[in-house]
């Protein structure tokens, strides 16, 4: 077989090619040993020529492949074609010096010269390509089964090419697969008719805006069921505005929108429920506090007068279990408060000496037939706060109480002090003290020791649970240290700023009020307006004792028609009465004296309905002040002193 110029090539041409070529070449003869080995044959197998030449070429491939390997070089021996790619004989894999195993390309051709066949092999390694494509599949197919798994439908259309790359559950949307001219031609080809004016007015967004394309609305499935479908896209188009590429993806979404909505139906189900749980609490607030209105008017009033000593005892009576009544009902109403958001917090100025005076003078007769010592050990200087007195007084109110109820001999003490962040209150008592078990659910609503507490002590077990979530709600804490017959500490700490002018509480520059003398130092002309005639009786009674003869009516409309009739200094006006409300008579009244260039008179409300939204509903609705039911005479008389005294300034 003649095989032109190169027979005519002298070997040291050839041995020199070899020397400087860079593939990996390897020439044998008819018995498969290595003649000739490139540079680039040494550098991909590890061995230099001349530890090869001479070897079969088997030394070159792993043990497996090396019984086969003749076969195969006598098989294409005996064909007629030239040359052939290795790849037709599987895998090919070779085996470097180290012993490393790699993938390799290889193509085999054959020559005949008078000494036989001599082989030609060109080898290239492609292990490091064979391992990124490796990669690109493993990423195709893990993107491939996150696309399947999220029920999702990628695409890619080429308006350039008119070609379309797919991806996804495209089975799912459509009732045949995408072609180009499906989506160049008609993109809401998939969606419900009567949401595609939807479609395309967000697309014309996408167009105009650049932000890219979102819509979601109902698609037809091919098994016939309707699904929610979000479409997600871009189009990237040329400096022109003509469209080069659309990219885009299409979800089910239709359990995802479920859950929303079951969610959205679940939250307005819970605000409606705890709605309707804030108006029976106000209802029930109203419809108790109406009628205790009567019996603790009646016990302040008949207090008022002079009393036998056993009158004197039964009427403590009627008026401590009415205040234990309005108690329970203030706890109730605070806790709901709390656990609704609603509660508002004051930030005044106040005297903690005062505050902590003020609760043992409160708690003093109690401590006094238990025979208990009650002290205070205070810094007398211990300062001006800023904070919420109302309800650090409460927290304060709520331990006292706790510990003379579990108290039975020794002690209760109250101590103070501030460390430059935190006011330190503790509340000491040498009481019958608690068990681990109880302190695990001692601060949880509703709870006391055991069911046989209950009966012995009373109360509900709302007070130290709502003294914890107040706390809170100023930032600091409750903690309680107890042993069983050993007492209780309990602490309270409070991040609290201390300023220096007590004179910001005491209000020096400013008048005080004067209590009820005052309300009785002028002739006074008061009408009162009140539906209940229990409550009637009350306030007329109440007022009688210091000189005031009011004009009572029924109902809201009697009272703007009195006021239309003749002057008066002040209106106590109820919320709930027939014909017209004290809200609606306010309006009249306020509204006629603008047209009528009239001086305002004060307006107090006198409501059962203690919610705090609806004492700021009364306030914004015209009226001075707000006195809740049941009626404190104290503060009766002092928010009427209040609001002439503001009136005649």
């Amino acid at each position: 077989m003649s095989h032109g110029i190169l027979d005519s090539l002298p070997a040291e041409v050839l041995r020199g090619v070899f020397a400087i070529s860079s593939e990996a070449i390897v020439v044998t003869d008819s018995h498969r040993r290595i003649l000739m080995f490139s540079v680039g044959a040494e550098a991909i197998f590890g061995y230099p020529s001349d530890e090869v030449i001479g070897q079969t070429v088997e030394r070159l491939m792993p043990e497996r492949f090396r019984t086969a390997h003749p076969r195969h070089v006598a098989q294409f021996a005996a064909e007629p074609r030239q040359s052939m790619p290795m790849r037709e004989r599987g895998q090919v894999v070779g085996r470097r010096k180290s012993g490393e195993e790699f993938l390799v390309e290889a193509s085999l051709s054959k020559v005949l010269t008078p000494d036989g066949l001599l082989f030609t092999t060109i080898i290239r390694d492609v292990t490091s390509r064979r391992q990124r494509l490796d990669r690109i599949v493993r990423s195709e197919e893990r993107l491939n089964i996150a696309i399947q798994s999220a029920d999702l439908h990628v695409f890619e259309v080429d308006f350039v090419n008119e070609t379309i790359f797919k991806a996804g559950s495209e089975d799912v949307f459509f009732e045949r697969p995408l072609t180009y001219d499906d989506v160049a031609r008609n993109i809401w080809c998939g969606v419900r008719p009567d949401y595609r004016p939807l479609a395309k007015a967000a697309w014309r967004r996408h167009r105009r805006t650049g932000e890219t394309f979102r819509f979601e609305g109902p698609v037809a499935r091919r098994d016939g069921r309707e699904v929610w479908a979000a479409f997600t896209a871009e189009l990237i188009a040329d400096p022109d505005g003509r469209p080069l590429r659309l990219i885009g993806a299409i979800q089910d979404v239709t359990a995802r929108r479920a859950a929303t909505t079951a969610m959205a139906e679940a939250v307005a189900a819970a605000e409606a429920a705890n709605e309707a749980k804030s108006t029976f609490l106000a209802t029930m607030s109203h419809e108790i506090r109406t009628p205790l209105n009567g019996v603790l008017g009646m016990a302040q009033a008949m207090a008022r007068e002079p009393l036998s000593a056993q009158q004197q005892e039964r009427l403590d009576v009627i008026r401590q279990s009415g205040e234990a009544l309005l108690a329970i009902l203030n706890d109730v109403l605070d806790l709901s408060k709390i656990e609704a958001g609603r509660l508002d917090l004051e930030e005044i100025a106040f005297d903690l000496g005062d505050l902590v005076r003020g609760a043992q003078a409160t708690f003093t007769t109690l401590a006094n037939k238990k025979g208990l010592s009650f002290s205070l050990n205070i810094d007398p200087a211990i300062g001006v706060f800023v904070g919420d007195p109302t309800r650090v007084r409460q927290i304060l109110y709520n331990l006292l109480s706790n510990a003379l109820k579990f108290t039975d001999t020794g002690e209760v003490r109250v101590e103070a002090a501030y460390d430059g962040a935190y006011l330190e209150l503790q509340v000491i008592d040498s009481g019958i003290g608690m068990s681990k078990e109880t302190m695990a659910h001692l601060f949880a609503p509703f709870s006391q020791a055991d069911s046989s507490m209950t009966r012995r002590f009373g109360g509900t077990g709302l007070g130290l649970a709502i003294s914890r979530q107040l706390a809170a709600r100023m930032g600091g804490e409750i903690s309680a240290k107890s042993e069983p017959g050993f007492g209780s500490t309990f602490t309270v700490r409070l991040p609290l700023t201390r300023v220096s002018d007590s004179a910001a509480v005491r209000g020096e520059d400013s008048p005080q009020p004067a209590g009820a003398s005052a309300v009785v130092s002028r002739p006074i002309r008061i009408l009162v307006a009140e539906d209940n005639p229990t409550n009637q009786l009350v306030l007329k009674t109440l007022l009688h004792q210091v000189g005031l003869d009011p004009v009572v009516v029924d109902n809201g409309q009697k009272a703007v028609e009195a006021w239309r009739a003749e002057a008066f200094d002040l209106i106590l006006m109820d919320i709930q009465m027939p014909e017209l409300s004290g809200p609606a008579a306010t309006r009249v009244i306020r509204s006629e004296e603008s047209a009528r260039s009239r001086p305002a008179v004060p307006i107090i409300a006198l409501t059962a309905n203690a919610m705090a939204h609806q004492v700021a509903a009364y306030l914004d609705g015209g009226m001075n002040a707000v006195v809740t039911k049941p009626i404190n005479v104290a503060d009766l008389f002092r928010t009427i002193d209040q609001v002439l005294v503001d009136e005649s300034e």
